[in-house]
């Protein structure tokens, strides 16, 4: 934005209002509306977000008690009767193209590459959003939840998702991940809800790696017996022999890893040069995803829901999306060590102040923790 204003505005120079109606056009977002728009409807929602508000009464009121300033953004506030049918109504297709957009600033940061492999590393994995109670007779079940689920791209490297879709929670994990533009020289990271054979041969077709896990009742046949350390029982490379095996045309790695508690795991790749060890840490690196799972739920608004209609709840989660993208540059942009928890801990205090992010996120360390304790 232009001038010196609130923390909130700092933060959102990285949304290009230009490119935000240029999207709105492409998905002719703003049909019929005449008062209330796509970007007045992103900018409270987003505010919602950075706020931390409970519910859509909330959300409204803390708009409206903003009004001087979100009117320097170009955004109105209206009733909450307003608000919610702008959320049943608004195509979600212009959030998630805001989302791709902001991406694409995190994306051009300086960014470390796996040298050792000369690759990036993709953690794959979806997450579950429960949605229980009246109002919630829309969602289907999968027999352990019902609800929604968030299924994600995660870049190791830069620490950020960098696509997900939403979709009901009967929709199996690798029916997703077929779905994604594989890219070459990359590394993907996946659980077993990822099994399949045919999948795992388009990675290794378009020259990337993969690292996962195998059933145990997989059938294969050892081709050679690797020379293994301490932490670890073997290391094989293999050939699947079953009939659904063979829909993968090369070799395998088959990797026992002792664990700390005498126990051990089994992972497979496509890599077949570089160390066991450090197969085995590429699969520990998944957990990175866990964690963002984490901290999505618990520092944004993705548990609770604002309206309990199916386009609003989409819209919250992807708003959420963006949110964390916008967190992450004012991280990255302004060379915060601080974790992206802590971060949002300040702009949430500090969203309305009249500095900038960059100020704010100059604060000590020893004044973050007492911040923290505040909420």
């Amino acid at each position: 934005m232009q001038g010196k204003g609130t923390v909130f505005e700092s933060l959102l120079k990285y949304v290009s209002r230009k490119k935000f109606d240029e999207i709105v056009e492409k998905h002719n977002g703003d049909k019929w509306c005449k008062n209330f728009f796509c970007w007045d409807l992103f900018i409270m929602l987003l505010h919602g977000q950075l706020c931390g508000e409970m519910s859509m009464r909330s959300v409204e009121l803390s708009n409206s008690c903003q009004a001087s300033y979100l009117n320097r953004l170009g955004a109105k506030t209206v009733s909450l009767s307003t608000l919610s049918d702008a959320c049943k109504a608004r195509n979600p297709d212009v959030f998630m193209d805001v989302f791709r957009q902001v991406l694409t600033l995190l994306r051009t940061t300086p960014r470390k590459i796996d040298k050792e492999l000369d690759q990036f590393i993709y953690l794959i994995d979806s997450t579950p959003i429960p949605l229980k109670g009246h109002g919630y007779e829309w969602v289907k079940d999968n027999y352990r939840i019902k609800g929604l689920k968030v299924h994600t791209i995660y870049d190791y490297d830069l620490k950020s998702p960098v696509h997900f879709t939403i979709t009901a929670p009967n929709v199996n994990d690798v029916t997703e991940g077929k779905k994604l533009a594989i890219k070459a020289k990359g590394i993907y990271v996946f659980d077993k809800g990822y099994y399949d054979y045919s999948w795992w041969n388009n990675i290794d077709k378009k020259g990337s790696r993969f690292v996962t896990r195998l059933k145990k009742d997989a059938p294969f046949k050892i081709i050679t017996r690797r020379d293994v350390n301490e932490n670890l029982f073997h290391d094989w490379t293999i050939q699947l022999t079953s009939q659904a095996g063979k829909h993968f045309k090369g070799l395998l790695r088959h990797i026992r890893i002792k664990l700390a508690n005498k126990k051990s795991i089994v992972v497979v790749t496509n890599d077949l040069t570089s160390s066991a060890t450090r197969i085995a840490e590429l699969y520990k690196w998944r957990w990175d995803i866990e964690l963002f799972f984490k901290c999505l739920k618990q520092n944004l608004k993705i548990k609770r829901f604002w309206a309990k209609n199916e386009n609003a709840v989409k819209l919250q989660i992807i708003t959420a999306m963006i949110a964390y993208i916008l967190l992450r540059l004012a991280q990255v942009k302004n060379q915060c060590s601080l974790s992206i928890k802590q971060v949002r801990v300040i702009i949430r205090l500090k969203l309305c102040e009249p500095t900038t992010v960059y100020k704010v996120l100059k604060i000590p360390k020893r004044h973050v923790q007492k911040m923290e304790g505040r909420l």
